[in-house]
């Protein structure tokens, strides 16, 4: 007979482990004829197996496959039901079943720890509308002892890659968050600060300067290369107890360096350099603070590392406020043992750029250099810079100007069009959340909420030839929470390059 509730169920084994088949279940349908749960799936081998409802049944199909790492299990969790969505889950418990969700179009990740606490599987999944639901997962794995890299990729030519991400078409993606990281009587004040990317993970820092607030907030986010929705996984206090603005940040490797101020104001205040391992970031876990660099009666905005070249390598932090910049220089080669420390290398206030975001690159010939994001403070006119640091070792660094790009952000995002075309419906719909917003719109305007360097930026090194660079929304805007407005487009972030 016809079957109108199908599942094809597909798994991608991309993982070093083989997958030995353990259990299923079914709460409605059955397997298809002929087919069968395979009882190994091979690393490197993809499977795909058809399900659908019971003969003359029409509550539909819906059940989950339990496979074995060696190290714990795996459940597949799908559905096709009668009268609602299809559906598609990933764990290491059979509640998966019960949270799946759908997930047209984009797909997302779910992480889950073995019984080896060193490892970690990740399943990027995807399901479909429609008679057969294709619900697919891509399983890979992260195990935390070797998953440590100690730098960022070593670029071939840092200015030819300046000159194609200057030159590049921006492309926008959006995310969703269900956990924001202020209230929303927090919007006017907050905002976007820093991107690092790790991975397949971006760590977005955020000021918290609603009232009362104690701590800075960070997010961890997903991006899928090729997909246009992203989504947040978590939301994070900054590791300082009591300071509420962190500030820009770069990732070197599975390391991060993140700016932290006591107070957005007055200035000078009070500030940090703070060294984080962002390892567990790629699981969608906390990430862990292993050093400080102080900074006392300072600010810090922008703040970028890299890594020498060689096997005595230093990590070299670049940090800015105003026109003042500072370097630093670890102590020693590796931030895994021993203290973490760093020597003050460079204390200037003689900058041409004032307050940008930074990032440093290291050459293949042992250059490094670094890039500046920065904007007007109401956003507009962002401009990328590129200078030359050198002597680094020597006790008497310096800096060279090299490039200048204007970078001019060539659109609105939808997060804010969004709420600019919804916004009397949600005061109607939610007049305290209404209210918050509409007075946001009101008094900064739709350019000033919408993409730039004026608020999170940052550099990624995507190959040996190539970087790209990233600018965000100024705020979270809880659209995704307000049914009637049907979107996931909570905020955006620009990239150029490759």
């Amino acid at each position: 007979m016809t079957k109108t509730h199908n599942v094809q169920a597909t798994i991608i084994n991309n993982s070093l482990h083989s997958l030995t088949y353990k259990d299923s279940h079914f709460d409605s349908g059955r397997l298809a004829d002929g087919q069968h749960w395979p009882q190994t799936i091979a690393s490197g081998q993809t499977v795909s197996v058809l399900c659908y409802e019971r003969d003359f049944s029409p509550i539909g199909c819906s059940g989950w496959v339990e496979y074995s790492t060696g190290s714990g299990s795996l459940y597949f969790a799908f559905s096709n039901p009668l009268g609602s969505s299809n559906k598609v889950g990933f764990g290491n418990q059979k509640s998966v079943w019960n949270d799946m969700e759908s997930h047209y179009d984009n797909s997302v990740i779910f992480s889950a720890q073995m019984d080896n606490p060193d490892l970690w599987f990740l399943g990027q999944v995807i399901s479909s509308e429609g008679t057969t639901n294709n619900a697919a997962w891509i399983v890979s794995e992260f195990t935390f002892s070797t998953g440590v890299a100690e730098s960022n990729i070593v670029m071939v030519d840092v200015q030819s890659a300046f000159s194609a991400t200057a030159a590049a078409s921006p492309t926008r993606e959006y995310f969703s968050c269900s956990d924001a990281p202020t209230y929303i009587t927090g919007l006017a004040q907050s905002h976007f600060k820093g991107l690092a990317y790790t991975g397949g993970r971006v760590i977005f820092s955020h000021t918290n300067l609603d009232i009362g607030a104690q701590n800075g907030k960070y997010m961890l986010g997903d991006t899928i290369t090729g997909e246009t929705q992203g989504f947040t996984v978590g939301t994070y206090d900054t590791a300082h107890p009591g300071w509420h603005h962190p500030c820009g940040a770069q990732a070197c490797g599975t390391f991060m360096a993140l700016g932290i101020q006591e107070v957005a104001s007055p200035s000078p205040s009070t500030s940090e350099i703070q060294i984080y391992d962002i390892r567990s970031a790629i699981v969608h876990q906390p990430v862990t603070l292993i050093g400080t660099i102080p900074n006392p009666g300072s600010n810090v905005n922008g703040v970028g590392m890299t890594k020498e070249l060689g096997p005595d390598g230093r990590y070299i932090v670049a940090a800015i406020d105003g026109t003042t910049l500072k370097l630093f220089r670890s102590t020693t080669s590796s931030l895994t043992q021993g203290t973490v420390a760093f020597d003050k290398i460079y204390d200037q206030g003689d900058f041409p750029t004032s307050g940008p975001g930074l990032a440093l690159i290291t050459q293949q010939d042992g250059a490094i250099f670094m890039v500046t994001l920065n904007a007007d403070d109401d956003g507009s006119n962002s401009e990328m810079r590129l200078f030359g640091l050198h002597d680094l070792d020597t006790g008497a660094p310096s800096w060279t100007p090299l490039l200048t790009q204007a970078m001019p952000v060539p659109d609105m995002s939808e997060s804010v069009t969004l709420l600019q075309k919804y916004i009397v419906a949600i005061v109607v719909y939610n007049p305290v959340i209404g209210a918050a917003l509409e007075a946001l719109l009101a008094t900064l305007g739709a350019q000033y909420l919408n993409s730039s360097f004026r608020w999170g930026k940052g550099l990624t090194i995507t190959s040996e030839t190539t970087f790209q660079v990233h600018a965000s929304d100024r705020n979270v805007l809880p659209l995704s929470r307000i049914p009637l407005i049907g979107s996931d487009k909570d905020f955006s972030v620009l990239t150029w390059g490759i």
